[in-house]
C-alpha cells in the first residue's frame, strides 16, 4: 500500500525555502575554505561560488533532483541512502525507483532513516543475516514506501538495501545504476507524465562500513 503524504512526511522529509538551503550553502563553503587555509574575503568569494555552483546544479537536474548521501553494505547487502529534492513550489511524489545497471534484474528493500533498538522486537528486518550493525534497519517492500511524497522546496530520504543474484554480480560491481520516475502535483508540470522523464543515479557501491546512522 503506498505510503499517505503525511506519513510518509513523519521525520523522514524537510521542507526549508531555496533561500535559507542557499545560504546554508555559503556559510559551510566558508567555512571549508577557511580549513584549508583560506582567508577572510578568500573564504567568503568561496562560499559564494559554492552556492552558485549549487544553483547550477539545481538547475540542470531539473524539479527533482537527487544526492547519493551514502553507500555501505549490510551482511550480503549493498545499501545506499537516496536524497531526493523537490526544487518547486508544489508537492512532489517519487513514483518508482528501479535498477537499470549492471542489469535490471535486481530486487531490493526500502527503509525509512531510522535504525530500531535491537533490544525491542520489531519483526523481519527483511535480512537473513547478521548485519553487524548495533541498530538493525527495518526494510520493507517497495510498495509500502512508494509512490514517496517530497514537499514543496524540501527534501525526502529513503535507504535502499540491494538483493544480489545468486551469480553474486552485485559483489562484483563496484557502480550501479538506478533510475526513478517523479511527478509535481502543481503548476505548468502536473500534466507532465512521470514515465516520459525518468532520471537516472549513478553511485559507487562500497564493500565496507561505516554502517549509515548506526
Amino acid at each position: 500500500m503506498a505510503m499517505d503524504p503525511d506519513q510518509a512526511g513523519i521525520g523522514e522529509t524537510t521542507t526549508q525555502p531555496t533561500d535559507v538551503v542557499i545560504e546554508t550553502a555559503v556559510i559551510i563553503s566558508a567555512v571549508l575554505a577557511g580549513a584549508a587555509g583560506a582567508a577572510g574575503k578568500s573564504a567568503v568569494e568561496a562560499g559564494v561560488k559554492g552556492s552558485q555552483a549549487l544553483i547550477e546544479y539545481l538547475r540542470k537536474e531539473g524539479p527533482m533532483a537527487h544526492r547519493v548521501l551514502a553507500s555501505w553494505k549490510e551482511g550480503k547487502s549493498p545499501c545506499l541512502a537516496l536524497e531526493f529534492i523537490n526544487v518547486t513550489l508544489h508537492g512532489g511524489y517519487v513514483e518508482t525507483i528501479e535498477v537499470v545497471k549492471p542489469s535490471a534484474n535486481f530486487d531490493f528493500d526500502l527503509a525509512f532513516t531510522k535504525r530500531k533498538d535491537a533490544s525491542i522486537g520489531w519483526g523481519n528486518s527483511a535480512r537473513e543475516d547478521d548485519s553487524g550493525a548495533r541498530k538493525p534497519v527495518v526494510w520493507k517492500k517497495q510498495t509500502e514506501l512508494l509512490p514517496l511524497y517530497v514537499p514543496p522546496a524540501g527534501t525526502a530520504t529513503l535507504l535502499l538495501g540491494l538483493k544480489d543474484d545468486v551469480a553474486g554480480t552485485l559483489a562484483k560491481t563496484s557502480l550501479v545504476t538506478l533510475s526513478y520516475q517523479f511527478s509535481i502535483v502543481g503548476g505548468d508540470l502536473a500534466d507532465t507524465d512521470p514515465s516520459k522523464k525518468p532520471k537516472e543515479i549513478r553511485a559507487r557501491l562500497r564493500t565496507q562500513g561505516p554502517f549509515y546512522l548506526d
